[in-house]
């Protein structure tokens, strides 16, 4: 046997020893979370980044070391997941709003779709800088996006010269890309959720300059300290982050669905 073949059979010895490792400590879970933990197996949302970009601080999420890379403990996992799952409803019961984050090929598509199913703002292309520190500043971009909008669907555009409507049309699009997802943002959320911070520092570091609650996929090579809900797992791999993100909008519908109108908690507040 060669060592190209000796390596590959070394691997797979590896990565089963690594399956039963994650069996057995299953195996002591209630039938709901041995499910998850073998969904989560076969997604391969335990796979970690190499041993020599793991962050040190992200030491007690790991479960093991294999062929050089790190294997996630998926109860912890799972610990993370039940957490920001609890976070979103309390949010959404006391009439506050979270913002979606995912701008990796592994998280746009799905921050995207869960997004717009159920009407959060969300951001999957570029995070633009002062979202949060800068507010008010955003907001009035975020106005004049939806007057372009209203001009446009009104035929408000017609009585321009054919130069002047394709400037309109170009500066429509690119505040769309920019601010499409965050359009119906009418004030600071409550949390950030972001599916790739290693990618997306910048979201947490304004959300935490400004109180805002960051709940995030972490893999091993992110710093655990710039978030306040951890989720470790596999951000890199589609699967992995859909898996999770799907979680995560089932618990935004069920919340929604369950949280008082606002104008109910405005007086609550009055009241309280």
């Amino acid at each position: 046997m060669d060592d190209k073949n000796v390596a590959e059979a070394t691997a797979k010895t590896e990565e089963k020893s690594v399956q039963k490792a994650q069996k057995d400590e299953a195996s002591s879970l209630n039938a709901k979370d041995t499910k998850a933990i073998e969904e989560m197996m076969e997604f391969g949302m335990f796979y970690g980044r190499s041993k020599s970009r793991t962050n040190p601080k992200m030491k007690p999420f790991i479960m093991a070391n294999r062929s050089g890379f790190e294997v996630i403990d998926l109860e912890k996992t799972i610990f993370g997941i039940d957490r920001v799952v609890k976070a979103i409803k309390d949010i959404y019961e006391k009439g506050g709003e979270i913002v979606l984050v995912g701008t990796s090929p592994a998280s746009k598509r799905k921050i995207r779709e869960v997004g717009e199913a159920t009407n959060t703002p969300y951001v999957n292309e570029r995070w633009l800088g002062g979202t949060l520190t800068n507010f008010e500043t955003i907001s009035k971009r975020i106005k004049h996006l939806r007057k372009l909008k209203e001009q446009k669907a009104s035929g408000g555009w017609e009585k321009y010269t054919k130069k002047e409507e394709l400037s309109f049309k170009k500066e429509l699009l690119k505040l769309e890309k920019l601010l499409g997802g965050i359009e119906h943002l009418n004030k600071i959320p409550q949390m950030v959720l972001i599916a790739d911070i290693y990618q997306n520092e910048i979201p947490s570091r304004e959300a935490r300059q400004m109180g805002v609650d960051v709940a995030a996929i972490i893999n091993t090579d992110s710093d655990p300290d710039k978030t306040d809900y951890i989720i470790p797992a596999n951000d890199r791999s589609i699967q992995s982050v859909e898996y999770i993100l799907d979680i995560i909008k089932e618990a935004i519908v069920e919340a929604k669905t369950k949280a008082p109108k606002q104008e109910a908690v405005e007086d609550i507040k009055k009241n309280g």
